[in-house]
Protein backbone atom coordinates (compact mmCIF):
# COMPACT_ATOMS: atom_id res chain seq x y z
CA UNK A 1 0.00 0.00 0.00
CA UNK A 2 2.99 2.34 -0.20
CA UNK A 3 5.95 3.31 -2.38
CA UNK A 4 9.28 3.95 -0.64
CA UNK A 5 12.66 5.13 -1.94
CA UNK A 6 15.65 7.29 -1.08
CA UNK A 7 16.35 10.32 -3.22
CA UNK A 8 19.06 13.00 -3.40
CA UNK A 9 18.70 16.76 -3.55
CA UNK A 10 21.79 16.82 -5.80
CA UNK A 11 23.00 14.20 -8.29
CA UNK A 12 26.40 13.84 -6.58
CA UNK A 13 27.93 13.90 -3.10
CA UNK A 14 29.66 17.14 -2.08
CA UNK A 15 32.61 16.50 0.21
CA UNK A 16 33.02 18.36 3.48
CA UNK A 17 29.46 19.68 3.70
CA UNK A 18 25.87 18.78 4.51
CA UNK A 19 24.10 16.77 1.83
CA UNK A 20 20.32 16.36 2.06
CA UNK A 21 18.56 13.15 1.11
CA UNK A 22 14.91 12.18 1.41
CA UNK A 23 12.84 9.16 2.24
CA UNK A 24 9.91 9.39 -0.17
CA UNK A 25 6.74 7.67 1.00
CA UNK A 26 3.66 7.59 -1.22
CA UNK A 27 0.65 5.75 0.20
CA UNK A 28 -2.21 4.47 -1.90
CA UNK A 29 -5.40 6.53 -1.94
CA UNK A 30 -7.23 6.15 1.36
CA UNK A 31 -4.09 5.19 3.30
CA UNK A 32 -1.78 7.29 5.44
CA UNK A 33 1.50 7.19 7.35
CA UNK A 34 2.36 8.99 10.59
CA UNK A 35 3.99 12.17 11.88
CA UNK A 36 6.48 12.26 14.79
CA UNK A 37 3.48 12.40 17.18
CA UNK A 38 1.05 9.93 15.58
CA UNK A 39 -1.92 10.99 17.72
CA UNK A 40 -4.33 8.50 19.29
CA UNK A 41 -2.82 5.48 17.52
CA UNK A 42 0.01 4.64 15.15
CA UNK A 43 3.78 4.86 15.05
CA UNK A 44 6.11 7.42 13.50
CA UNK A 45 8.27 6.47 10.55
CA UNK A 46 11.89 5.65 11.47
CA UNK A 47 15.21 5.39 9.62
CA UNK A 48 18.23 3.36 10.72
CA UNK A 49 21.28 4.30 8.65
CA UNK A 50 24.30 2.29 7.51
CA UNK A 51 26.90 4.84 6.43
CA UNK A 52 30.55 4.86 5.36
CA UNK A 53 33.13 5.72 8.00
CA UNK A 54 33.07 9.39 8.94
CA UNK A 55 29.54 10.03 7.67
CA UNK A 56 26.79 11.12 10.07
CA UNK A 57 23.00 11.27 9.64
CA UNK A 58 20.84 13.85 11.37
CA UNK A 59 17.24 13.57 12.47
CA UNK A 60 14.24 13.61 10.15
CA UNK A 61 12.98 17.12 9.37
CA UNK A 62 9.24 16.53 9.71
CA UNK A 63 6.81 18.40 7.43
CA UNK A 64 3.63 19.54 9.11
CA UNK A 65 0.95 16.85 9.17
CA UNK A 66 -2.80 16.72 8.66
CA UNK A 67 -5.49 15.06 10.74
CA UNK A 68 -6.98 11.66 9.88
CA UNK A 69 -10.13 10.59 11.69
CA UNK A 70 -11.45 7.09 12.20
CA UNK A 71 -14.42 6.87 14.51
CA UNK A 72 -13.50 8.72 17.67
CA UNK A 73 -9.77 8.47 17.00
CA UNK A 74 -7.65 11.23 15.48
CA UNK A 75 -4.22 10.60 14.00
CA UNK A 76 -1.57 12.98 12.65
CA UNK A 77 0.17 12.04 9.43
CA UNK A 78 0.34 12.07 5.66
CA UNK A 79 -2.02 10.73 3.00
CA UNK A 80 -0.11 12.00 -0.04
CA UNK A 81 3.45 11.69 -1.29
CA UNK A 82 5.72 13.05 1.45
CA UNK A 83 9.46 13.60 1.63
CA UNK A 84 11.14 13.01 4.99
CA UNK A 85 14.30 15.11 4.67
CA UNK A 86 17.50 14.04 6.44
CA UNK A 87 20.88 15.85 6.54
CA UNK A 88 23.98 13.75 5.95
CA UNK A 89 27.31 15.16 7.11
CA UNK A 90 29.88 14.12 4.51
CA UNK A 91 33.60 14.05 5.36
CA UNK A 92 36.12 16.18 3.51
CA UNK A 93 37.72 13.28 1.64
CA UNK A 94 35.58 10.93 -0.43
CA UNK A 95 36.34 9.22 -3.73
CA UNK A 96 34.49 7.46 -6.52
CA UNK A 97 30.92 6.37 -5.99
CA UNK A 98 29.57 6.18 -2.45
CA UNK A 99 26.57 4.19 -1.25
CA UNK A 100 24.45 4.96 1.80
CA UNK A 101 21.85 2.55 3.14
CA UNK A 102 18.84 2.92 5.41
CA UNK A 103 16.31 0.59 6.94
CA UNK A 104 12.99 2.44 6.79
CA UNK A 105 10.09 1.32 8.96
CA UNK A 106 6.55 2.69 8.88
CA UNK A 107 2.94 1.98 9.68
CA UNK A 108 0.45 2.55 6.87
CA UNK A 109 -3.22 2.69 7.81
CA UNK A 110 -6.71 2.96 6.38
CA UNK A 111 -9.38 1.18 8.43
CA UNK A 112 -6.64 -1.31 9.32
CA UNK A 113 -2.93 -0.75 9.95
CA UNK A 114 -0.09 -2.63 8.30
CA UNK A 115 3.55 -2.37 9.43
CA UNK A 116 6.07 -2.12 6.62
CA UNK A 117 9.77 -1.78 6.10
CA UNK A 118 12.30 -1.58 3.30
CA UNK A 119 16.07 -1.77 3.02
CA UNK A 120 16.88 1.19 0.79
CA UNK A 121 20.14 2.40 -0.72
CA UNK A 122 21.40 5.39 -2.67
CA UNK A 123 24.61 5.39 -4.73
CA UNK A 124 26.00 8.66 -6.10
CA UNK A 125 29.32 9.82 -7.57
CA UNK A 126 31.42 12.52 -5.94
CA UNK A 127 30.59 15.96 -7.32
CA UNK A 128 32.85 18.99 -7.62
CA UNK A 129 30.07 21.59 -7.55
CA UNK A 130 26.46 21.72 -6.40
CA UNK A 131 23.87 21.10 -9.10
CA UNK A 132 20.14 20.47 -8.91
CA UNK A 133 18.82 17.00 -9.56
CA UNK A 134 16.13 17.49 -12.25
CA UNK A 135 13.71 14.99 -10.69
CA UNK A 136 14.35 15.39 -6.98
CA UNK A 137 15.17 19.09 -6.63
CA UNK A 138 11.57 20.27 -7.28
CA UNK A 139 10.35 17.68 -4.78
CA UNK A 140 12.73 19.09 -2.17
CA UNK A 141 11.43 22.61 -2.84
CA UNK A 142 7.87 21.43 -2.22
CA UNK A 143 8.94 19.49 0.89
CA UNK A 144 10.74 22.47 2.43
CA UNK A 145 7.61 24.59 1.95
CA UNK A 146 5.92 22.24 4.46
CA UNK A 147 8.68 22.50 7.07
CA UNK A 148 8.35 24.93 9.98
CA UNK A 149 9.82 28.36 9.30
CA UNK A 150 13.30 29.03 10.64
CA UNK A 151 12.23 31.42 13.40
CA UNK A 152 9.97 29.93 16.09
CA UNK A 153 6.98 31.77 17.53
CA UNK A 154 7.14 31.98 21.32
CA UNK A 155 3.99 31.43 23.33
CA UNK A 156 2.60 30.77 26.77
CA UNK A 157 0.42 27.94 28.04
CA UNK A 158 -1.69 27.05 31.03
CA UNK A 159 -3.75 24.06 32.10
CA UNK A 160 -7.15 25.30 33.25
CA UNK A 161 -10.30 23.30 34.00
CA UNK A 162 -9.03 20.20 32.23
CA UNK A 163 -7.89 22.08 29.13
CA UNK A 164 -4.45 22.85 27.74
CA UNK A 165 -4.61 26.47 26.64
CA UNK A 166 -1.99 28.00 24.36
CA UNK A 167 -1.52 31.64 23.40
CA UNK A 168 0.78 32.95 20.67
CA UNK A 169 1.22 36.66 19.88
CA UNK A 170 3.24 37.29 16.71
CA UNK A 171 3.05 39.57 13.68
CA UNK A 172 3.17 36.45 11.50
CA UNK A 173 -0.42 35.74 12.58
CA UNK A 174 -1.82 38.96 11.16
CA UNK A 175 -4.33 38.09 8.44
CA UNK A 176 -4.55 34.43 9.40
CA UNK A 177 -7.86 32.75 8.58
CA UNK A 178 -7.27 29.62 10.67
CA UNK A 179 -4.60 27.95 12.81
CA UNK A 180 -4.01 24.40 14.02
CA UNK A 181 -1.60 23.28 16.72
CA UNK A 182 0.10 19.87 16.62
CA UNK A 183 1.97 19.14 19.88
CA UNK A 184 5.10 17.02 19.86
CA UNK A 185 4.04 15.18 23.02
CA UNK A 186 1.56 12.35 22.57
CA UNK A 187 0.21 12.63 26.14
CA UNK A 188 -0.55 16.36 26.29
CA UNK A 189 -4.02 16.64 24.72
CA UNK A 190 -6.94 14.43 23.79
CA UNK A 191 -6.41 14.33 20.04
CA UNK A 192 -10.01 13.33 19.44
CA UNK A 193 -11.31 16.50 21.13
CA UNK A 194 -11.78 19.52 18.92
CA UNK A 195 -9.52 22.53 19.26
CA UNK A 196 -11.21 25.80 20.22
CA UNK A 197 -9.46 28.58 18.32
CA UNK A 198 -9.80 32.34 18.70
CA UNK A 199 -7.93 34.70 16.38
CA UNK A 200 -7.61 38.38 17.22
CA UNK A 201 -5.20 40.33 15.05
CA UNK A 202 -1.76 38.99 15.87
CA UNK A 203 -2.96 36.79 18.73
CA UNK A 204 -4.01 33.14 18.49
CA UNK A 205 -5.58 31.33 21.43
CA UNK A 206 -6.04 27.57 21.25
CA UNK A 207 -7.66 25.32 23.83
CA UNK A 208 -8.02 21.54 23.79
CA UNK A 209 -9.04 18.95 26.37
CA UNK A 210 -6.03 17.53 28.16
CA UNK A 211 -5.04 13.93 27.60
CA UNK A 212 -6.27 11.19 29.91
CA UNK A 213 -2.57 10.32 30.19
CA UNK A 214 -1.51 13.86 31.11
CA UNK A 215 1.16 13.56 33.80
CA UNK A 216 3.20 16.18 35.60
CA UNK A 217 2.96 19.76 34.42
CA UNK A 218 5.50 20.17 31.57
CA UNK A 219 8.15 22.87 31.75
CA UNK A 220 7.51 23.70 28.11
CA UNK A 221 4.89 22.82 25.50
CA UNK A 222 6.36 22.38 22.04
CA UNK A 223 4.75 21.71 18.71
CA UNK A 224 3.95 23.01 15.24
CA UNK A 225 1.48 25.82 14.56
CA UNK A 226 0.03 25.63 11.04
CA UNK A 227 -1.23 29.03 9.87
CA UNK A 228 -3.68 29.29 6.99
CA UNK A 229 -4.04 32.66 5.29
CA UNK A 230 -3.35 33.71 1.72
CA UNK A 231 -0.72 30.95 1.94
CA UNK A 232 -0.07 28.13 4.37
CA UNK A 233 2.92 28.21 6.73
CA UNK A 234 4.09 26.28 9.76
CA UNK A 235 6.07 27.49 12.75
CA UNK A 236 7.56 25.73 15.74
CA UNK A 237 6.16 26.99 19.03
CA UNK A 238 8.00 26.65 22.33
CA UNK A 239 5.50 27.79 24.97
CA UNK A 240 6.45 28.49 28.58
CA UNK A 241 4.02 28.41 31.50
CA UNK A 242 2.30 31.76 31.81
CA UNK A 243 -0.90 33.73 31.63
CA UNK A 244 -3.36 32.91 28.87
CA UNK A 245 -6.18 35.40 28.32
Amino acid sequence: HIEAELGPEQPGWLAGTTNWVALRLKPEAGWHTYWRNPGDTGLPTTLAWTLPEGWKAGAIAWPYPSEHKLGGLVNCGYDTQTLHLVPLEVPARIDGEVTVKALAKWLVCADICIPGQAELSLTLPVAEIATADPVWSPRFVDARARLPQAEPLAGTFAVIEGEVRLQVDAVELAGADAVEFYPYSDNLVNHGASQRVALDGTVARIAQEQSAHFGAMPQVVEGVLVVQGSEKYAYTVPAAPGEVA
